[in-house]
């Protein structure tokens, strides 16, 4: 792929669709990539599916109705820019500027494309570290923005957040990586299984 310009917004997972299709196709994962063709009601993202996982861009409102239903009517925690439902085989993005966006898909992906794992979080920052490094190395795009958009949201967690626990992880992550330790290797040892 060239490099394009990405959009500055993104509303609809349409708009992020060939990003995240080439940055699969660098990491060498074989998920297809198209646009869902659900009907909904009109105003309302209908979505790309990678493989079989249901992806969607939403507002704010519709980001905290989904995740209440999703976690039994628990709140949104603060600094949370999307979440992989497993019962719904989906992930819910915030629209947002793109290199937010594209990151938490890289994250929620991580989650959602290897069944849960005793290691979930350590196994969705190595997916996404390694998702920031295929997606730069095949356009170019995001490299500068996403250590501020990563460590931004690490910063808004309060500390009696539930994902407070967060910061641990990504700098554990972080310094395999510096180590050279291979990120998609790190993806599959905490994931329990190989990625295809």
């Amino acid at each position: 792929m060239t490099k394009e310009k990405q959009p500055c917004w993104v509303k609809e997972a349409e708009q992020i669709m060939p990003y995240v299709k080439n940055t699969l196709e660098e990491l060498g994962l074989s998920y297809e990539v198209k646009p869902s063709g659900l009907y909904l009601p009109e105003g309302q993202d209908r979505g790309i599916f990678v493989g079989d996982h249901l992806m969607r861009v939403v507002p704010e409102h519709q980001l905290i109705q989904e995740f209440r239903e999703c976690h039994h009517f628990q709140d949104l925690p603060v600094g949370i820019e999307g979440f992989a439902d497993r019962a719904m085989n989906a992930v819910y993005l915030k629209e947002g500027p793109f290199c937010i966006v594209f990151m938490t898909a890289g994250h929620e992906l991580g989650h959602i494309l290897t069944e849960r794992s005793k290691e979930e979080e350590e196994k969705a920052f190595s997916f996404q570290l390694a998702w920031q490094e295929a997606a730069y190395k095949t356009a170019g795009y995001v490299r500068g923005l996403v250590m501020d958009s990563i460590s931004t949201y690490l910063s808004r967690l309060p500390k009696n957040s539930p994902y407070y626990h967060h910061r641990q992880t990504f700098s554990l992550i972080k310094s395999l990586q510096e180590d050279g330790v291979s990120l998609m290797g790190l993806y599959e040892l905490f994931a329990d299984e190989k990625v295809c």
